[in-house]
């Protein structure tokens, strides 16, 4: 299932666009009493070996870890195998019209910086549970929106900055994978603006792929083949079935799992290659009737499988 925030639901501050107190960490991770000194674990190192002794964490061999663990992957940062499966991946995007560049901070440690309107970064890792997402502006360092998400170790999400009724805000998706054949790959839709009428997605010859696709809804996967296809993205209730359309040759191995066929007025088109056995989200951003428009920013998911 796609999580889905309520926006009614956020606090005030999160959607207000004022600035916020950051979070007290130490209040949510209190100091472990027991954390050994540096001087110790160097010590216990010499008993054990240097080569046991991580270079962060506690000693080889312990089965529980400390709540003092990276909080975020900065680039560079590497696995240690004592965290396996502590971890999640979150990925961002910049879709929220009118809003300059922004840096991005995960439970305070800053993860990326300067990303400009329709950007999507790469997924960095996060210790699953909770995770505290800061968006700053990059030129005088305000805070335009600080959310605490809950993530599952394991998990993949994209977190989107949109625009709301009082500003900016944080919106959290799941990359979930799909059931498909090996051939096939899947793609969904995920709608991030909130200028725009519901939406109805089409594809080559006049072919409905997503129909009333609203602001912030996630579609489900649907089964595509790989080829270069323009994708339209039409305003919503203004199909007109017309008679069923054969699939091309190339595709009629494992056919494009469609909906019905129509003409419909669309708003704008996207020319996009879908490779094979791959998953898909094509994130929607931008205004429909003014600048910048509408635009599908095709993106793909990574899994540990």
């Amino acid at each position: 299932m796609q999580k889905k925030i309520d926006f009614d639901s956020f606090r005030p501050a999160q959607l207000s666009g004022e600035p916020v107190t950051e979070w007290d960490l130490e209040a949510e991770y209190p100091e472990d009493s027991s954390r050994k000194t540096y001087e110790e674990e160097m010590e216990k190192a010499g008993e054990k070996g240097a080569a046991d002794l991580p270079p962060w964490g506690p000693p080889a061999g312990e089965t529980e870890l400390p709540p003092w663990g990276p909080p975020a992957q900065i680039p560079g940062w590497t696995e240690n195998p004592q965290w396996a499966g502590r971890y999640c991946h979150i990925r961002f995007i910049h879709a929220a019209v009118g809003w300059p560049q922004v840096d991005i901070y995960v439970n305070q440690t800053q993860v990326i910086s300067a990303v400009q309107y329709a950007e999507l970064t790469e997924y960095f890792t996060a210790r699953a549970g909770r995770a505290v997402i800061t968006i700053r502006q990059t030129d005088d360092g305000q805070v335009l929106n600080q959310t605490s998400f809950l993530v599952e170790k394991g998990g993949f999400y994209t977190v989107a900055a949109v625009n709301s009724a009082a500003g900016i805000a944080l919106y959290l998706m799941e990359d979930i994978a799909c059931s498909k054949s090996v051939y096939n790959s899947c793609l969904r839709v995920a709608n991030l603006t909130n200028q725009a009428p519901a939406l109805d997605i089409t594809m080559n010859e006049g072919r409905t792929l997503f129909t009333n696709v609203k602001f912030l809804d996630v579609t489900e996967y649907k089964q595509i083949s790989p080829g270069t296809y323009d994708f339209g993205i039409a305003e919503s209730g203004g199909c007109q079935t017309l008679p069923p359309i054969q699939p091309r040759r190339a595709l009629q191995l494992i056919p494009v799992v469609i909906g019905e066929t129509c003409r419909q007025n669309v708003l704008v088109t996207a020319q996009r290659t879908i490779e094979r056995d791959r998953v898909y989200t094509m994130y929607l951003i931008g205004n429909a009737y003014s600048q910048p428009y509408l635009n599908a920013v095709l993106a793909e998911s990574y899994f540990e499988y």
